[in-house]
């Protein structure tokens, strides 16, 4: 559900008359109608937006969308939405992530690795977000909704940023038909210690760590091409990622830790369009696996501990639609087949460099596993009464080797009484399957790990949603009402001395999000809010790791050689997650939190950032007795050229 509102929320459209913007046409949901009649509740950033909010990755840009939210562990970036946080080791796993319409998760435990792991932000043309369920269309992991990340066709430069907490490097180079990116990311922080809430701060209260090891590299390539009245489309992504393990649940504290993993995709699409018909085929190849130079430190000076894993997957899909004046049809069918070798972890002396086997756990099976995944899908969008009526209908069927027959679909509709008054509903059903990290898992550490449960189902969830927009002049507003409940929510249970995910938990509640954005004095103005309150079944507090209030605020003013924005984000307290709970034995909370960024552009060329001006200390929620320190103030300068 989405109303015109949500849109220019997020929008600069100075340059935009309002009849240019309501022809604006969306993607995501592979329905080619524009923006103001999309049944569903759709979000798009463009490029001047991007432009202006001068954030370094992707995540930072999105947590500044209502009803996301933002944990920096300094491992990965996670972006959770709308009072479901993804969960331990599950890095933006409650949304599917799209690069050009083909995903570009993690196979081994279905993360999305968008931080600065990721392509450059310079290079993206507009990110298209679906909020609500999605699975009727995108299938398995588009449990809360889909971001649709789309790149520039026309552009080149490069770009450069120091400070003494990071080094970037990012170049690229885009024409209409071709597409070349890269990007170098270094960072550097020193005394980094435990969160003050942390369960166990007092058996690490004087230890302090550097951050050394994070170092990624990311490379893509777009080759876009017309052959035969065929349009034809290649990509390739190649992501090399180290990591620090500091505020993990692998390792604590401990900063010769290292991930070190590589994700690779190929991807290659062939359309035709015919007068009232379209046809597409996609082939997508993945492959990813960890490297040699991973090391896990348990805090033990005789060893550490190694993993192993890889995987090899081959996705397709076709795809027939037809469009009429008033009648919108949509047919397709995909398929999965993922080869992986699955995780072994090894103990490694120190002096001799001797590797031994861990114990495996029964009846997880050793070696290659493959699982297959069929899906059928259709959609349909119909036109009422002069177009001021849209209803959508989608059905998907999924038969996987794993979960079994999966059944989700979306009902949607929109109506625009008047030109500057729109409302949306929205209802469906969406799930996200279980991880190969989760029903075949290998324990790194002794006690307080995760243990395999082969057995886990699919996570489910149904969602109403409702949104009213009204535009006057300068000024827009939003209001958006959602409804979740969700079933066989996967938590971590004690088994023994570790833990065992499982299918336990029953989670429903409500939300909601009010935005605005108005021009006074020359001066660019939004504010949002953002409440949810989604609990458990039998709990009377709101659900773990994610903040039942926030509230997001800019104010920019362009003179004629100096830009300045100034950004303003309240996070409520947070509730801990309840593997904390556990150890410390009741539950607790994080404290709220306030932080301000201010940004200085000098001749559209040099960008001085300043964040978290007044170095503000916050926390974010984390796993197995810790929770992390948030950035303290960050003075960075970035140069671009041309």
């Amino acid at each position: 559900m989405m109303s015109l509102m949500l849109l220019v929320l997020f929008l600069q459209f100075e340059e935009m008359t309002l009849e240019e913007l309501l022809k604006v046409d969306i993607y995501a949901l592979k329905i080619p109608v524009q923006v103001k009649n999309i049944p569903a509740e759709v979000v798009v950033i463009e490029r001047e937006e991007i432009e202006k909010l001068k954030f370094r990755d992707l995540p930072s840009l999105i947590a500044f969308l209502a009803g996301f939210y933002l944990v920096d562990d300094r491992t990965f970036k996670e972006i959770s939405l709308r009072g479901i946080a993804s969960g331990m080791r599950n890095y933006t796993r409650t949304v599917k992530v799209l690069l050009n319409g083909f995903p570009i998760d993690f196979k081994h435990d279905g993360c999305n690795f968008i931080g600065e792991e990721f392509i450059p932000i310079e290079t993206i043309e507009r990110i298209e977000i679906v909020k609500g369920p999605s699975s009727s269309i995108y299938g398995k992991d588009a449990l809360l909704g889909v971001i649709n990340i789309i790149t520039k066709k026309e552009l080149k430069g490069f770009k450069a940023e120091y400070s003494p907490f990071y080094r970037d490097l990012r170049a690229f180079y885009n024409t209409y038909n071709y597409e070349y990116s890269f990007s170098f990311s270094e960072r550097r922080e020193k005394d980094l210690s435990l969160y003050k809430t942390s369960p166990i701060y007092e058996r690490f209260e004087n230890k302090k760590v550097s951050d050394k090891l994070n170092r990624n590299y990311c490379f893509y390539r777009g080759v876009n091409s017309r052959f035969m009245n065929f349009d034809i489309k290649s990509y390739i992504l190649a992501q090399k990622i180290k990591k620090a393990l500091l505020f993990t649940d692998y390792s604590i504290l401990e900063e010769n830790s290292l991930l070190s993993l590589v994700n690779s995709k190929f991807f290659i699409g062939v359309s035709r369009k015919l007068k009232n018909l379209a046809i597409n085929t996609n082939f997508l190849y993945s492959l990813g696996f960890n490297l040699n130079d991973e090391k896990i430190e348990i805090g033990v000076p005789t060893f550490y501990k190694q993993r192993n894993f890889s995987f090899n997957t081959y996705e397709g899909n076709f795809e027939i639609s037809s469009n009429f004046d008033h009648l919108f049809m949509l047919l397709g069918y995909d398929y999965s087949f993922e080869f992986h070798d699955l995780i072994d972890v090894y103990t490694v002396e120190r002096e001799t460099g001797n590797k031994i086997l861990d114990r495996r756990f029964l009846p997880s099976p050793q070696g290659d596993t493959l699982i297959k995944n069929f899906g059928v899908y259709s959609s349909l969008l119909i036109k009422l009464f002069k177009e001021k009526i849209y209803s959508n209908i989608s059905f998907r069927i999924d038969e996987n080797s794993l979960t079994k027959t999966q059944r989700s679909y979306r009902l949607g509709f929109s109506y625009l009484p008047l030109s500057n008054l729109y409302l949306k509903f929205d209802y469906g059903k969406s799930f996200r399957a279980p991880t190969v990290s989760f029903l075949f898992s290998r324990p790194i550490n002794e006690i307080e790990d995760i243990v395999p449960n082969p057995n886990l189902k699919g996570e489910d969830s149904k969602i109403f949603e409702s949104s009213l927009g009204y535009l006057k002049g300068n000024t827009y507003l939003t209001l958006s009402f959602y409804y979740t409940k969700m079933d066989n929510k996967i938590e971590f249970v004690p088994k023994g001395v570790n833990f065992e995910p499982k299918n336990l938990l029953e989670a429903t509640g409500f939300g909601y999000e009010i935005k605005i954005k108005t021009k006074i004095f020359g001066f660019d103005l939004l504010t949002s809010f953002y409440s949810s309150f989604i609990k458990f079944k039998g709990d009377t507090l709101c659900l773990p790791s994610f903040p039942q209030y926030m509230s997001f605020s800019y104010i920019a003013k362009k003179l004629k050689f100096i830009e300045i924005l100034v950004l303003f984000r309240y996070i409520s307290k947070v509730r801990s997650s309840l593997s904390n709970e556990r150890i410390n034995l009741l539950p607790y909370f994080i404290p709220h939190h306030y932080v301000f960024d201010v940004n200085f552009v000098f001749f559209n060329k040099i960008n001085l950032m300043i964040n978290n001006l007044f170095d503000y200390r916050y926390g974010y929620p984390g796993y197995r007795g810790v929770d992390i320190p948030g950035k303290g103030r960050e003075i960075s300068i970035r140069v671009q050229f041309p």
